[in-house]
């Protein structure tokens, strides 16, 4: 029997960590991977900077479905899949601080008239953890 996920749980172990990989498919049904700094919302949305010229904006104009790996340390990793939608400017600036807090570098690109900033909204989160000795995975999961 699966345990379910609890989303302060989730919360904190999103606040511990700056970066994840996210996965969107191209416009040819390519799928592309990135590194990113992201922050989070109260509601659990990750929120990244991108470049327009980026070919992870791209991707997600044409198709929003992107999944998320957020951590890999101790043999533990969230795997997160949601919708992203490019942030309106009152949105970014109700959520700008707390992200720049979290990653002060993204505070370099801010003005850059190409920046664009990504809300991704959770559809699925699992977290898993995986133990050598004995060998035993375990796996918690929500669906919103």
């Amino acid at each position: 029997m699966q345990e379910k996920l609890d989303k302060h749980f989730i919360k904190d172990y999103l606040q511990r960590h700056k970066y994840c990989v996210i996965a969107t498919v191209s416009a040819e049904g390519k799928p592309e991977a990135a590194l990113v700094a992201f922050s989070e919302s109260d509601n659990l949305e990750i929120i990244f900077g991108t470049s327009m010229d980026s070919r992870k904006f791209a991707d997600i104009l044409g198709n929003p479905n992107i999944a998320v790996v957020i951590g890999w340390e101790d043999q533990a990793t969230m795997q997160y899949e949601g919708a992203a939608r490019v942030l309106e400017d009152s949105e970014w600036a109700a959520l700008s601080h707390k992200h720049l807090t979290k990653q002060p570098a993204s505070a370099n690109f801010q003005d850059s008239p190409d920046e664009r900033y990504i809300a991704v909204t959770p559809k699925w989160i699992r977290y898993v953890e995986k133990a050598l000795d004995p060998r035993t995975i375990t796996a918690r999961e929500v669906t919103f």
